[in-house]
Protein backbone atom coordinates (compact mmCIF):
# COMPACT_ATOMS: atom_id res chain seq x y z
CA UNK A 1 0.00 0.00 0.00
CA UNK A 2 2.10 3.33 -0.92
CA UNK A 3 1.31 6.04 1.57
CA UNK A 4 1.58 9.81 0.79
CA UNK A 5 3.90 11.53 3.73
CA UNK A 6 2.37 14.93 4.81
CA UNK A 7 4.11 18.31 6.26
CA UNK A 8 1.94 19.93 8.69
CA UNK A 9 0.83 22.97 7.38
CA UNK A 10 1.57 25.09 10.34
CA UNK A 11 5.05 23.89 10.70
CA UNK A 12 6.59 23.31 7.05
CA UNK A 13 10.07 23.22 8.14
CA UNK A 14 9.71 21.40 11.74
CA UNK A 15 10.74 24.38 13.69
CA UNK A 16 7.75 24.37 15.57
CA UNK A 17 7.84 21.24 16.62
CA UNK A 18 11.65 20.82 17.61
CA UNK A 19 11.17 23.99 20.13
CA UNK A 20 7.96 22.22 21.53
CA UNK A 21 9.93 19.05 21.93
CA UNK A 22 12.64 21.20 24.06
CA UNK A 23 10.40 22.71 26.40
CA UNK A 24 8.64 18.71 27.27
CA UNK A 25 5.90 19.58 24.64
CA UNK A 26 4.38 16.94 22.14
CA UNK A 27 5.04 17.59 18.64
CA UNK A 28 2.65 15.14 17.54
CA UNK A 29 0.06 17.35 18.48
CA UNK A 30 1.10 19.56 16.29
CA UNK A 31 0.55 16.68 13.61
CA UNK A 32 -2.64 15.94 15.18
CA UNK A 33 -4.38 19.27 15.01
CA UNK A 34 -3.16 19.59 11.40
CA UNK A 35 -4.93 16.78 10.44
CA UNK A 36 -7.97 17.66 12.19
CA UNK A 37 -7.86 21.25 10.31
CA UNK A 38 -7.03 19.63 7.40
CA UNK A 39 -10.05 16.98 7.00
CA UNK A 40 -12.83 17.78 9.62
CA UNK A 41 -13.65 21.04 8.30
CA UNK A 42 -15.36 19.80 5.32
CA UNK A 43 -17.54 17.45 7.00
CA UNK A 44 -20.81 19.22 6.71
CA UNK A 45 -24.17 18.49 8.18
CA UNK A 46 -23.73 15.20 9.11
CA UNK A 47 -23.53 12.98 12.13
CA UNK A 48 -20.57 11.97 13.55
CA UNK A 49 -18.85 10.40 16.63
CA UNK A 50 -15.65 10.65 17.89
CA UNK A 51 -14.20 7.83 20.11
CA UNK A 52 -12.17 8.05 22.59
CA UNK A 53 -12.39 11.89 22.80
CA UNK A 54 -10.74 12.36 25.81
CA UNK A 55 -10.92 15.88 28.22
CA UNK A 56 -11.61 19.46 26.97
CA UNK A 57 -8.17 20.31 28.08
CA UNK A 58 -6.25 17.19 25.56
CA UNK A 59 -9.31 17.44 23.06
CA UNK A 60 -12.47 18.94 22.14
CA UNK A 61 -11.25 20.27 18.58
CA UNK A 62 -13.23 17.61 16.20
CA UNK A 63 -16.25 18.76 18.25
CA UNK A 64 -15.74 22.17 17.57
CA UNK A 65 -14.42 21.96 13.94
CA UNK A 66 -17.62 19.88 13.21
CA UNK A 67 -20.27 21.48 14.85
CA UNK A 68 -19.26 25.05 13.45
CA UNK A 69 -20.61 22.93 10.14
CA UNK A 70 -23.81 22.24 11.57
CA UNK A 71 -22.85 18.56 11.85
CA UNK A 72 -24.65 16.73 15.07
CA UNK A 73 -21.02 15.72 17.12
CA UNK A 74 -21.01 12.42 20.03
CA UNK A 75 -18.27 11.30 21.78
CA UNK A 76 -17.75 8.42 23.96
CA UNK A 77 -14.73 7.55 26.21
CA UNK A 78 -14.08 4.67 28.29
CA UNK A 79 -13.83 7.09 31.30
CA UNK A 80 -16.18 9.77 32.95
CA UNK A 81 -14.46 12.68 31.21
CA UNK A 82 -15.83 16.67 30.65
CA UNK A 83 -16.16 16.70 26.78
CA UNK A 84 -17.84 12.13 26.38
CA UNK A 85 -21.32 12.76 25.41
CA UNK A 86 -21.43 8.72 26.79
CA UNK A 87 -19.45 6.68 28.72
CA UNK A 88 -18.92 3.42 27.04
CA UNK A 89 -16.27 0.92 25.04
CA UNK A 90 -15.82 1.25 21.42
CA UNK A 91 -16.46 -2.89 21.89
CA UNK A 92 -20.19 -2.16 23.04
CA UNK A 93 -21.29 1.28 21.82
CA UNK A 94 -24.88 2.22 22.69
CA UNK A 95 -26.24 3.43 19.29
CA UNK A 96 -28.32 1.31 16.85
CA UNK A 97 -27.09 0.16 13.90
CA UNK A 98 -26.00 2.66 11.25
CA UNK A 99 -26.59 5.83 13.26
CA UNK A 100 -23.40 8.07 11.94
CA UNK A 101 -22.19 9.31 8.57
CA UNK A 102 -18.57 9.92 9.93
CA UNK A 103 -16.65 7.96 12.42
CA UNK A 104 -13.34 9.37 13.84
CA UNK A 105 -10.91 8.23 16.04
CA UNK A 106 -7.88 10.40 17.35
CA UNK A 107 -4.64 8.68 18.39
CA UNK A 108 -6.91 6.04 20.53
CA UNK A 109 -6.72 2.89 18.46
CA UNK A 110 -3.16 2.08 19.40
CA UNK A 111 -4.70 1.60 22.79
CA UNK A 112 -7.59 -1.18 22.53
CA UNK A 113 -6.87 -4.27 23.73
CA UNK A 114 -9.66 -6.26 21.20
CA UNK A 115 -9.32 -4.21 17.76
CA UNK A 116 -11.25 -6.23 15.48
CA UNK A 117 -14.16 -6.53 18.19
CA UNK A 118 -13.84 -2.59 17.76
CA UNK A 119 -13.82 -2.56 14.32
CA UNK A 120 -16.58 -4.59 13.84
CA UNK A 121 -18.48 -2.65 16.09
CA UNK A 122 -17.20 0.59 14.18
CA UNK A 123 -19.41 -1.04 11.05
CA UNK A 124 -22.05 -1.43 13.08
CA UNK A 125 -23.33 1.66 14.18
CA UNK A 126 -21.26 3.19 10.61
CA UNK A 127 -23.96 4.25 7.78
CA UNK A 128 -23.93 2.35 4.15
CA UNK A 129 -21.82 4.74 2.88
CA UNK A 130 -20.03 6.30 6.21
CA UNK A 131 -16.39 6.78 6.75
CA UNK A 132 -13.97 6.01 9.30
CA UNK A 133 -10.63 8.35 9.93
CA UNK A 134 -8.19 6.96 12.43
CA UNK A 135 -4.95 8.46 13.34
CA UNK A 136 -2.29 6.84 15.07
CA UNK A 137 1.20 7.26 16.79
CA UNK A 138 3.98 5.10 15.66
CA UNK A 139 7.41 4.22 17.65
CA UNK A 140 5.27 6.10 21.08
CA UNK A 141 3.44 3.91 22.90
CA UNK A 142 -0.13 1.56 22.59
CA UNK A 143 -0.05 -2.11 21.74
CA UNK A 144 2.94 -3.78 20.13
CA UNK A 145 2.17 -3.18 16.43
CA UNK A 146 2.05 0.72 16.64
CA UNK A 147 4.93 0.76 18.84
CA UNK A 148 7.15 -1.32 16.25
CA UNK A 149 5.64 0.08 13.69
CA UNK A 150 4.46 -2.93 12.24
CA UNK A 151 2.26 -1.47 9.34
CA UNK A 152 1.44 -4.34 7.33
CA UNK A 153 -0.03 -5.95 10.79
CA UNK A 154 -2.09 -2.77 10.97
CA UNK A 155 -3.16 -2.78 7.30
CA UNK A 156 -4.10 -6.48 7.98
CA UNK A 157 -6.29 -5.45 10.70
CA UNK A 158 -8.26 -3.14 8.89
CA UNK A 159 -8.69 -5.55 5.75
CA UNK A 160 -9.61 -8.72 7.71
CA UNK A 161 -12.29 -6.95 9.42
CA UNK A 162 -13.94 -6.09 5.85
CA UNK A 163 -12.98 -2.73 5.80
CA UNK A 164 -11.31 -1.00 2.49
CA UNK A 165 -8.24 1.42 2.70
CA UNK A 166 -8.90 4.83 0.90
CA UNK A 167 -6.30 6.52 1.71
CA UNK A 168 -3.49 6.27 3.90
CA UNK A 169 -0.61 8.83 4.82
CA UNK A 170 2.34 9.42 7.25
CA UNK A 171 2.83 12.42 8.96
CA UNK A 172 6.33 13.79 9.54
CA UNK A 173 8.01 10.00 8.46
CA UNK A 174 10.86 11.08 7.00
CA UNK A 175 12.07 13.97 8.78
CA UNK A 176 15.50 12.44 10.24
CA UNK A 177 15.92 16.13 12.25
CA UNK A 178 13.60 15.02 14.32
CA UNK A 179 15.05 11.88 15.98
CA UNK A 180 16.45 13.48 18.67
CA UNK A 181 13.44 13.36 20.11
CA UNK A 182 13.22 10.22 21.14
CA UNK A 183 12.75 10.92 24.69
CA UNK A 184 12.83 7.83 27.76
CA UNK A 185 9.08 7.50 27.66
CA UNK A 186 9.21 6.56 24.14
CA UNK A 187 12.48 4.34 24.71
CA UNK A 188 11.18 2.43 27.50
CA UNK A 189 7.99 1.49 24.96
CA UNK A 190 10.08 0.66 22.06
CA UNK A 191 12.14 -1.87 24.66
CA UNK A 192 9.41 -3.50 25.87
CA UNK A 193 8.48 -4.70 22.37
CA UNK A 194 12.40 -5.77 21.52
CA UNK A 195 13.76 -2.29 20.16
CA UNK A 196 16.55 -1.64 21.72
CA UNK A 197 18.51 0.71 18.41
CA UNK A 198 16.82 4.23 18.96
CA UNK A 199 19.15 5.80 16.43
CA UNK A 200 17.19 5.65 12.99
CA UNK A 201 13.51 5.85 14.23
CA UNK A 202 11.49 8.92 14.97
CA UNK A 203 8.12 8.73 15.94
CA UNK A 204 5.09 9.86 13.48
CA UNK A 205 1.22 9.43 12.74
CA UNK A 206 -0.27 7.16 10.25
CA UNK A 207 -3.65 8.18 8.75
CA UNK A 208 -6.24 5.96 7.36
CA UNK A 209 -9.52 6.65 5.99
CA UNK A 210 -11.61 3.76 5.47
CA UNK A 211 -15.09 2.42 3.80
CA UNK A 212 -17.60 -0.22 3.81
CA UNK A 213 -16.69 -2.61 1.67
CA UNK A 214 -15.01 -2.20 -2.27
CA UNK A 215 -15.74 -0.21 -5.04
CA UNK A 216 -17.95 1.82 -3.34
CA UNK A 217 -18.40 5.33 -3.77
CA UNK A 218 -19.08 6.36 0.00
CA UNK A 219 -18.76 10.13 1.86
CA UNK A 220 -14.78 10.24 1.16
CA UNK A 221 -15.24 10.52 -2.45
CA UNK A 222 -18.44 12.93 -2.58
CA UNK A 223 -16.76 15.31 -0.45
CA UNK A 224 -13.01 15.02 -1.38
CA UNK A 225 -13.06 13.72 -4.60
CA UNK A 226 -10.87 10.99 -6.69
CA UNK A 227 -7.49 10.32 -5.49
Amino acid sequence: MEYDDIICTSCSNYKQCKDEEKTNGSSLRNCQRSICESFYTKIDNMDVLEVGCGTKEKGGLIKKIVEVNNCRWTGIDIKKTDLATYVASVNNMPFADKSFDWVIGSQTIEHWKNPKKALKEINRVLKDNGTISLTAPIHLHGTRNFVSGNINKIEKLFTSSGLDVKKAQTWRKYHCDLQSCMNDYTKKHLHIVGIFNCENLSSYIVHYVLEKGKDKEGLWEKIFGCF
